[in-house]
């Protein structure tokens, strides 16, 4: 069979490309150069159907670079099966062209046949529809020709299904495509799974609204529903199945990013809506060059003792008896404390930290030379303060609460930032009243006592504060919010800073020195803070300083309700103010009232107010015998506060 090799001499009969063993122009053949030895075709090779031989005229010269399949015999050689007239001759095997050829001539000369000329007296439309007929079957013909598919339809190899049947697989082809397939399968329950756990997550979030969430299900579904049957059947190709998992991989790392970010809301709303267990810092203080360094040397001594009947100052003696034994002396006059601290004739004192920062406040003297030794930490009783209303349909008031310490938000101090907030969900209106920390205020449950501070209130706790205030005001205080310093930067900073207007350009005084100018100025964290705390560099001192808090809320609400915000900071911001803020609002509650912010988009009408009065010096409950400065409401302008905050619950 030496003679019927074809131009690949070199390569033992076979291609470089092994796996195109069909002669893809003429299908049902195979090239005689792809033949092994000694004309030996492997049965995979063969084809699907087979002819019976014909005899060629004498002198007919082959085409030996290619046999026909249906030429080989059952023991896969090629001279068997060679017409008796070939043998004689020698000629060897037809080509396959001529034969194809042949045919489609024959196809051509039945369709010309089929054609009839039109009859005499036949109009001349018909003629043309004829002639039009004819020319589009010769142009079908050679259609085909030009496509180099022949007249017969070729049947589709069995078992090459998402294969093309023109072409068959080689052993590597057919372990890539089984890695393809084992991969997508694995990849297909995996999507699934993700899928599944994010929607319960989302209905278990329940922060979007109902319409919202319904839409993210329906379109994840159909998504679903498109990739699944091709990721896990191995009816579709490789390159659909990669596509998929193209698009399925893009799917979950949504799912994963939308999971992370529920489950953080959750948390969030867990941890600061938890019961809130408050916790009141005492101090045991002495001289800064007393002997007394640490509790221990207070063995066999004599320590002072405001004398309180507040149950956390029993608290704090019981603990401190528990660790060393001492002798108590109780004393009324904070004022007399802090002298006798000052004057060395007391070896230590236990006061509460809100007594402690009266002092401090009141004498510098005591502020420079007292040392604090030890803290005890009282947790005060729980309490439910909530009035709970539709916070969907029927206005309610928020009290905000700004105490002056950092760090831990369970911890007492003083408030130093008070403010009502009043909200309408059904005009979307809210009103800010500020209140003034120094007003002049009568503690709830202390008949007989003087009147305090109302900064100085939240010492006993917020409990203290919403009482106090609600019998200032008449009003019910349905909610309230507590944060610190510490939530004020951390939560600026998170939503990328504030912009506000300055009524004055200044410096601020007592803390870190900010220089701010007149006009529109942006502010971070830190700056925030400074410029909502200073009061000295203005002549109307507290009242200046309660205006600029209302514009730091104003603007922390304008730019944590916008979207842009909220998608891009999102878990910045849940982070930052988890642990620095506590609300006694139901977890229920603030889910309704985010998705009816994201169901309407709502932009809220703000209004601020604040309370006036007359500056004065006087004596207060928190600080005893000490002259401290203070400022009686006017009445007028608390009346008027009350009308406005009447008139926004009363509209719609």
């Amino acid at each position: 069979m030496s003679d019927y090799r074809g131009p690949y001499r070199d390569r033992l009969y076979r291609s470089g490309n092994d796996s195109d063993l069909l002669d893809r122009k003429r299908p049902g053949r195979v090239r005689l150069d792809r033949i092994g030895e000694y004309g030996y075709v492997p049965d995979e090779y063969r084809s699907a159907r087979s002819r019976p031989s014909r005899p060629r005229p004498e002198g007919h010269q082959p085409q030996r670079e290619r046999v026909r399949l249906d030429r080989i015999g059952i023991d896969n050689t090629v001279e068997e099966y060679w017409s008796p007239g070939e043998k004689a001759t020698g000629t060897g095997a037809q080509p396959a062209h001529k034969g194809r050829k042949s045919r489609k001539k024959t196809a051509r000369k039945k369709i010309v046949k089929k054609k009839k000329k039109p009859a005499a007296g036949k109009s001349v439309a018909g003629a043309k529809k004829s002639i039009a007929a004819l020319l589009l079957a010769n142009w079908m013909v050679n259609r085909k020709k030009r496509s180099g598919q022949g007249t017969r339809k070729r049947k589709k190899v069995k078992g090459t299904s998402a294969v093309s049947a023109r072409r068959l697989m080689t052993p590597e082809e057919k372990l890539k495509r089984e890695r393809i397939v084992k991969t997508a399968k694995i990849f297909s329950m995996v999507y699934c799974l993700i899928f599944v756990l994010f929607a319960i997550e989302l209905l278990r979030a329940d922060i979007l609204p109902q319409t919202m969430t319904c839409m993210i299900l329906a379109v994840m579904s159909v998504l679903s529903l498109i990739l699944f049957p091709t990721l896990y059947f191995n009816v579709f190709k490789s390159t659909r199945k990669i596509i998929a998992m193209g698009v399925g991989g893009f799917l979950i790392v949504v799912c994963l990013v939308l999971s992370f970010n529920l489950a953080g809301t959750s948390s969030f709303f867990s941890d600061i809506t938890e019961s809130d267990q408050q916790t009141e810092n005492y101090y045991v203080v002495s001289h800064r060059n007393s002997d007394v360094k640490k509790v221990g040397d207070l063995e066999g001594k004599s320590v002072a003792m405001f004398n309180s009947d507040d149950v956390n100052y029993k608290n704090a003696l019981a603990q401190l008896k528990s660790k060393e034994k001492v002798n108590y002396d109780k004393i009324r006059d904070l004022q007399d404390i802090g002298k006798r601290i000052v004057n060395k004739t007391l070896p230590a004192a236990v006061i509460s930290s809100g007594h402690y920062e009266a002092i401090c406040e009141s004498d510098k003297s005591f502020q420079l030379n007292a040392r604090r030794i030890y803290t005890i930490k009282v947790k005060m009783s729980k309490q439910d303060l909530s009035k709970n209303v539709n916070v969907t349909k029927k206005p309610y008031n928020i009290y905000l609460s700004g105490l002056d310490v950092n760090g831990n938000i369970d911890t007492t101090s003083r408030s130093d930032v008070n403010m009502i907030i009043t909200v309408n969900p059904q005009t979307k209106k809210i009103v800010l009243t500020s209140i003034p920390r120094d007003c002049r205020i009568r503690l709830a449950g202390q008949k007989s006592a003087p009147p305090d501070k109302l900064t100085h209130t939240g010492i006993y706790g917020i409990a203290q504060t919403l009482k106090s205030v609600e019998k200032l005001t008449g009003l019910d205080m349905n909610y309230y919010v507590k944060v610190n310093y510490s939530t004020v930067k951390k939560f600026i900073n998170a939503i990328g800073g504030i912009d506000v207007v300055s009524d004055y350009e200044f410096d601020t005084h007592g803390q870190a020195h900010y220089h701010f100018k007149k006009g529109k100025i942006h502010l971070n964290g830190n700056e925030a803070l400074a410029f909502a705390r200073e009061r000295k560099a203005f002549k109307d001192g507290d009242r200046q300083r309660n205006k600029d808090q209302a514009k730091i809320m104003e603007a922390i609400i304008k730019k944590a309700t916008g979207s842009y915000t909220i998608l891009t900071k999102y878990m910045q911001i849940l982070d930052s103010c988890k642990k620095y803020i506590r609300i006694n609002m139901t977890q229920s509650e603030i889910r309704k009232i985010i998705k009816m912010q994201l169901a309407g988009g709502y932009k809220w009408d703000i209004k601020k107010q604040n309370i006036t009065g007359e500056n004065s010096f006087g004596q207060c409950y928190s600080t005893g015998s000490y002259n401290v400065y203070v400022l009686n409401p006017d009445k007028k302008s608390l009346n008027k506060a009350i009308d406005v905050i009447k008139e926004v619950e009363n509209i719609g």
